[in-house]
């Protein structure tokens, strides 16, 4: 899920070109010559900006791999939307649930949810390499997990009643709604970035 920028770095990320830099420090050394002037070094990439979230490319990949495997996951799309327009949809409806506690799971219901994630890879190994490819560890999961399931609850309860009412599935109802929910936060795709929705 969308990363959370803190209000003093968000022109500053912005102003990097959309690249997420780390700067790497000139050290002097007594026995020779200073070690190479400092270089920044790319290690993630911005591709949106909604509200004040931040979204990356490797998170793009982490939904990719995420969507491969559940097909739960991610709120229901036409065929052949971009993971980008995904994300951008589920960064959009989170900050639309905020913090309220009806959507808020329990902790039980995270943690089996987090298992069906797990399980999904079948071995542990494929699991580690997974959780290695993508930075993460189990706290993280977790957070992602939780936040999923705060964009699952908050279009139940946003669509369920209509659905009932027009007599049609959630999905049916989702595609309208959720093109007139885009814009309700300013959104921003650096320019290099293909896909933008």
């Amino acid at each position: 899920m969308p990363t959370r920028l803190p209000a003093g770095l968000r022109s500053l990320r912005m102003a990097s070109g959309a690249l997420l830099c780390f700067g790497l420090p000139t050290i002097a050394r007594a026995d020779g010559p200073a070690d190479p002037p400092p270089r920044a070094v790319v290690i993630d990439q911005i591709v949106l900006v909604i509200g004040d979230r931040v979204v990356t490319a490797s998170e793009l990949r982490l939904e990719e791999a995420l969507r491969a495997r559940l097909p739960w996951w991610a709120p229901p799309q036409p065929e052949g939307t971009s993971t980008l327009q995904v994300v951008a949809d589920a960064a959009l409806i989170r900050a639309l649930a905020g913090d309220a506690a009806l959507y808020v799971p329990d902790d039980e219901l995270v943690r089996d949810r987090a298992a069906q994630v797990r399980a999904a890879w079948g071995d542990p190994e494929a699991w580690q390499s997974f959780l290695l490819q993508h930075g993460l560890d189990e706290e993280r999961l977790l957070t992602l997990v939780r936040s999923r399931l705060i964009v699952d609850r908050y279009l139940q309860r946003t669509l369920s009643l209509a659905a009932r009412s027009e007599g049609k599935p959630l999905e049916a109802l989702y595609a309208g709604w959720i093109l007139t929910q885009r814009g309700r936060l300013p959104l921003r795709v650096p320019s290099a970035v293909e896909g933008a929705p």
